[in-house]
């Protein structure tokens, strides 16, 4: 009934914790894997499947059986906040080691969906909407991208951050975009407001459904 929360220790490994709602101190811990050089992690809605990055190679383990699945899934771009479960499907989406999006079924290990030109993407950030309809990705070190993951489509390209992006999050409601800044900055994109100014000059871009 609680929360499961992931947290990783760099060269130490991974931590699975269950954290009561509204009780963060009652927060125990469940699980710990000892890993080298965890770099980034994520675990599915229904607390099926636990992916995390070890320098560009990906893991999967088996919450249900207990045991590590293997995958075959390409290598990805070294780097934090890389891998992201879609919502209501066991399918991880993350950018490979040649530029591209993948969408890999990690239950039937297999590709879903490879998007995107090869050496499209020039970093391993990523952020996947809540209701799994937006990707946010670099583009560049500094300028995000939006894209329909439905249709594999690009959708919009935001102006340069003006300093390299170290983060992305999703709001609840998918409609703002939080980006973090390597010098300590952040801004919020509000994808209504982006969506209005855009009808102004007669251009849509269809955040909306």
């Amino acid at each position: 009934d609680g929360v499961s929360t992931l947290s990783v220790s760099g060269r130490k490994g991974i931590a699975l914790w269950n954290v009561p709602p509204h009780e963060p101190s009652k927060a125990e811990s469940v699980m710990e894997l000892q890993r080298d050089w965890c770099l980034s992690t994520t675990i599915d809605q229904t607390s099926r499947w636990m992916a995390w990055v070890e320098i560009n190679e990906i893991h999967v383990w088996d919450l249900d059986a207990g045991v590590e699945r293997r995958i075959s899934a390409p290598p990805m771009l070294q780097g934090w906040h890389g891998i992201a479960f879609v919502p209501g499907s066991d399918s991880l989406v993350f950018v490979s080691a040649d530029g591209a999006l993948e969408v890999w079924d990690v239950g039937l290990d297999r590709g879903v969906r490879s998007f995107a030109d090869p050496e499209t993407m020039h970093a391993p950030h990523l952020a996947l909407s809540p209701d799994g309809k937006w990707l946010a990705t670099l583009s560049s070190s500094d300028a995000v991208s939006i894209w329909q993951l439905a249709e594999a489509r690009e959708v919009y390209s935001f102006r340069p951050e003006g300093a390299a992006v170290w983060s992305l999050a999703w709001s609840p409601a998918s409609t703002e975009l939080a980006v973090g800044r390597n010098d300590g900055s952040a801004a919020i994109w509000r994808l209504p407001r982006v969506d209005a100014k855009l009808a102004e000059f007669n251009l849509q871009w269809q955040s909306q459904p």
